[in-house]
């Protein structure tokens, strides 16, 4: 699994009526470099350990991208 943050698409907003731009990704972690870099609450279970932070968890995040830790391939 993959832990990232910011959006992989934009979305049009039915309150404002305008398009909202996705947010910039700077962030990229496998698994294991995921539980030292975000603050996970480890009292959640496994799925649900990030849903207080800024980032999203999905099982590949494509592109040819790398962990921005340990540079694995995610």
């Amino acid at each position: 699994m993959t832990y990232f943050n910011g959006t992989l698409h934009g979305y049009n907003n039915p309150v404002t009526r305008k398009y909202e731009p996705p947010i910039k990704t700077t962030a990229i972690y496998c698994d294991n470099c995921a539980v030292d870099s975000i603050p996970l609450d480890k009292s959640k279970p496994e799925g649900r350990q990030h849903w207080d932070t800024d980032f999203r968890w999905c099982p590949v995040f494509g592109g040819n991208e790398k962990c921005h830790k340990c540079g694995v391939a995610v």
